[in-house]
C-alpha cells in the first residue's frame, strides 16, 4: 500500500491509496495498513511546507505499491482539495468488504457545502461517497483526540465511516475534529470534569453538600461586616480551616499564629474566611450561601482546605478531592474576576500525611495556569526524607508556626507579584481572538506517550546534570535527527534534555511543562523555548491567541525551572518568500512576545534574520522545506545562540 497525506495551510490532504480488493481481507493486511497509517500521522505534524514539497508528494502518491500480488487490486483516489484546515486521522479500524465504487471529492467545504458526486449521499458538504455507500455512522472513533477540534462551523467528526466505495470498509476514521469555518473546540481540563471514584467514596455527598459550621456564625457574621465595611478595597481573600483561620492567632504561645506575619498582607486589605474544624462542606457554605463573596470583588482568593475531612473520617481521597473541585468552582462562580491560589493539602506529622499527598496528586490538575493556578509547600515544610522542618509548624504538627506562615506569605506574594507582572496578565485581544481555549489549555499529544516517557526517564538517570533544556515542536525535535551532529559538537557535555515533539502546538507543551514530572527531577541552568508554528498549521489559533500560548508556557517554565535562564525564541519564518500566507502571522505574533523578556531572568531572540536572505528569501539548503532546518540551519541556530549557552550553562 502506497499512501502519502499531506495538509499545508488551506491545503487539506493529497491521499492515493491502492486499496485492498474486496476478494479477499486478512488480519495481516488490516495490521499493516493500521501501521501504515500510524507512522503516517506520527510524521504528518501538519505543519507548512512549501510548493515544491506539494509538487514532490504528489509525484510521489502517483507510485504504485504492488506488494500485495495475492490480492487484486483496485485504485480509490481519496482526494481533498483546498477550502479549511483538517483535524487529524484517529486511525483506521478494522476492514471489511464494500461494493465497488470510488470515493468523490471532498469539495471545497466551504461552510458545509460541496456538491455530491455520483449521487451518493453527502454529509455537511462532503464531495460524496461513490456508488452504493452505506450510510455514516459510528462514533467518533480513533486514536489521536488531540489531532482533531480544528475550528469550523462544526462538523462533530467522521465517526466511523460505513465504507469507501471501491475500498475495503474502514472500520473508523479517528474523528477528523470539527470541519467547517467558523465554530472553535473548547479544551477542558480536570476541574471540568468530576473526580474518578468520587461517586464510590461514601462520604462524598457529605462533603460537597454546603452545609453551615454551627460554632461559627458568629465569626461568619462577623467577616460579612467587614466584607460591607471594606468592599472593593479587599483584593485578598484567604479561604480555608483552622490552617488559614489562625494567621489571626498571636505569633507567640500555644499554638501560636501568624498574627505578626499577616500584617505584611495589609495592604491587599485581607479578608480571612478561615474557620477552625472546617471541612469542604462547611467552606462550600461560606462561599456559596454566606452572602459574603456579593459584597467584594477580591482580585487573588486563596484556598486550602480538606485535612479536616480525614481528621473527622468524613470522606477519602476520592471524595475529599472532589469536595475542594467543588470549592475551587464555587470561588470562580462567586469571584469570576480573581485569580485564584490554591493550595495543596499541608503536611500533616500524623498517619494522614499520605493521603493529603495522594490528594494533592489530583487536585493539582484543577489548575489551568489562567485563572486557578495551583502550589504545594510541601517540599518548603520537609525536609528531603519528608519530616517536617524544625520550627515550621507547632507541636501539634499540624499547624503552622510563625516560620511556617512566613513560609506561606513569600507563597503568596510571589504569586501576586507574577500576576501583576507582564507574564502574569493575558494577551489584550487574546480572549476574543480565536482558538484562544484551546491553544492556552495543557493538552496531551497522544504522539508522543512514549517519548514523554522516555524523556521522564532520561530525567531521572540525569537529574541535576541536566544543564540545557530544549523545548519545542518538531523544528527543535529535529535536533536529534537532521541536526544531530551540530547538536552532540556543541550540547553533549551539557547533558542536554531535547523536549521537542514534532507537531505539538502550545496547549501541547503546556502539557509537557506543568503536567508531566520532567522538570521536578531537574534543575536546569538555560530552558530554550521556541514554539507556535503549528498554531497556524492546524489553525488552532490567530496570533494573539497564539502569543498568550506562548506567554503561559515562559510563565510556567518560570515555576518549574526557577533557577533557570529562559531563551525565548521568536517563531522561525516559514515558506520561500516574504509573502508566504504564514509570515504576516509569526510577525504579528513575535512582536507580541518579545515584550516577555525582561532581561534578568528572560531573554528573546529573533534569529529569522539569519535563516534569511536580504530580500526575505528562506533558501532549500537552510530549510530544506522551508520549515525545518538543514544541518546548515542547525549550525546557524548554534552559532546565534551559543553566547547564551556559554554564559549559563556552567
Amino acid at each position: 500500500m502506497k499512501t502519502t497525506m499531506f495538509l499545508s495551510g488551506t491545503l487539506v490532504a493529497i491521499m492515493t491509496m491502492t486499496a485492498l480488493g474486496a476478494q479477499e481481507t486478512t488480519s495481516n493486511s488490516t495490521d499493516k495498513i493500521s501501521s501504515e497509517l500510524d507512522q503516517l500521522v506520527d510524521m504528518a505534524e501538519l505543519e507548512l511546507l512549501s510548493d515544491a514539497a506539494k509538487s514532490l508528494l504528489k509525484e510521489d502518491a502517483k507510485e504504485d505499491d504492488n506488494s500485495n500480488t495475492s490480492f487484486q487490486t483496485q485504485e480509490s483516489n481519496f482526494i481533498a482539495i483546498a477550502g479549511m484546515n483538517m483535524g487529524g486521522f484517529g486511525g483506521f479500524g478494522g476492514m471489511g468488504a464494500m461494493p465497488a465504487g470510488d470515493m468523490g471529492g471532498f469539495g471545497g467545504m466551504p461552510m458545509g457545502g460541496g456538491a455530491p458526486v455520483d449521487g451518493a449521499a453527502a454529509v455537511g458538504g462532503f464531495g460524496g461517497m461513490g456508488g452504493g455507500m452505506p450510510p455514516m455512522g459510528g462514533g467518533m472513533g480513533g486514536g489521536m483526540p488531540d489531532f482533531g477540534a480544528m475550528f469550523g462551523g462544526g462538523m462533530g467528526g467522521f465517526g466511523g465511516m460505513g465504507g469507501f466505495g471501491g475500498m475495503p470498509m474502514m472500520g473508523g476514521f479517528g474523528g477528523f475534529g470539527g470541519f467547517g469555518m467558523g465554530g472553535a473546540a473548547v479544551a477542558t481540563s480536570a476541574l471540568d470534569q468530576p473526580v474518578a471514584d468520587a461517586a464510590s467514596d461514601p462520604g462524598t455527598s457529605k462533603v460537597t453538600t454546603a452545609a453551615l459550621n454551627p460554632q461559627w456564625a458568629q465569626r461568619i457574621q462577623e467577616k460579612k461586616q467587614q466584607a460591607e465595611k471594606e468592599g472593593k478595597d479587599i483584593q485578598l481573600v484567604l479561604v480555608g480551616d483552622s490552617i488559614t483561620h489562625f494567621w489571626e492567632n498571636p505569633s507567640r504561645g500555644f499554638l501560636s499564629g501568624g498574627q505578626d506575619v499577616y500584617k505584611e498582607l495589609s495592604k491587599y486589605h485581607p479578608l480571612n474566611l478561615g474557620f477552625a474544624g472546617d471541612r469542604t462542606e462547611h467552606t462550600l457554605h461560606v462561599i456559596k450561601d454566606a452572602g459574603i463573596f456579593k459584597l467584594i470583588e477580591p482580585k487573588y482568593v486563596t484556598l486550602m482546605i480538606g485535612t479536616n475531612n480525614f481528621g473527622a473520617h468524613e470522606a477519602e481521597i476520592a471524595g475529599t478531592a472532589e469536595g475542594i473541585r467543588q470549592c475551587v468552582l464555587a470561588i470562580k462562580e462567586q469571584a469570576p474576576k480573581a485569580k485564584i491560589l490554591l493550595y495543596g493539602i499541608f503536611p500533616r506529622g500524623d498517619g494522614l500525611g499520605d493521603k493529603c499527598a495522594t490528594t494533592n496528586a489530583i487536585i493539582k490538575d484543577f489548575a489551568d495556569g489562567k485563572t486557578v493556578f495551583y502550589e504545594d509547600l510541601t517540599p518548603k515544610f520537609t525536609d528531603e526524607k519528608g519530616n517536617l522542618i524544625q520550627g515550621v509548624m507547632n507541636s501539634d504538627r499540624l499547624h503552622p508556626a510563625e516560620k511556617g506562615y512566613q513560609i506561606w506569605l513569600d507563597s503568596i506574594k510571589a504569586f501576586i507579584a507574577d500576576c501583576e507582572s507582564p507574564l502574569g496578565k493575558t494577551v489584550p485581544g487574546a480572549e476574543e481572538d480565536f482558538g484562544y481555549q484551546l491553544v492556552t489549555t495543557p493538552q496531551l499529544s497522544q504522539n508522543y506517550v512514549q517519548r514523554i516517557q522516555e524523556k521522564t526517564a532520561q530525567a531521572e538517570k540525569e537529574g541535576k546534570d541536566i544543564k540545557f533544556v530544549m523545548v519545542g515542536d518538531s523544528i527543535t525535535h529535529f535536533w536529534e535527527q537532521a541536526g544531530s551532529e551540530v547538536y552532540n559538537a556543541n550540547y553533549a557535555k551539557y547533558h542536554p534534555l531535547n523536549l521537542g515533539f514534532a507537531g505539538d502546538r502550545t496547549q501541547n507543551i503546556l502539557y509537557v511543562i506543568e503536567k508531566t514530572d520532567i522538570f521536578s527531577k531537574i534543575d536546569p541552568q538555560l530552558v530554550m523555548l521556541l514554539i507556535g508554528v503549528n498554531n497556524f498549521g492546524w489553525n488552532q489559533g490567530g496570533p494573539i491567541a497564539t502569543a498568550d500560548g506562548i506567554r503561559l508556557c515562559v510563565r510556567a517554565l518560570k515555576k518549574k525551572a526557577p533557577n533557570a535562564k529562559i531563551l525565548l525564541l521568536g517563531i522561525f519564518p516559514s515558506g520561500n518568500t516574504p509573502n508566504d500566507q504564514n509570515r504576516a502571522k509569526i510577525s504579528a505574533t513575535n512582536e507580541i512576545i518579545r515584550k516577555f523578556a525582561d532581561n534578568e531572568t528572560i531573554f528573546y531572540e529573533d534569529l529569522g534574520p539569519k535563516f534569511l536572505t536580504k530580500d526575505g528569501i528562506l533558501e532549500r539548503d537552510i530549510m530544506a522545506d522551508f520549515l525545518h532546518p538543514t544541518a546548515k540551519g542547525y549550525q546557524i541556530w548554534a552559532d546565534a545562540i551559543r553566547p547564551y549557552v556559554e554564559k549559563y550553562c556552567k
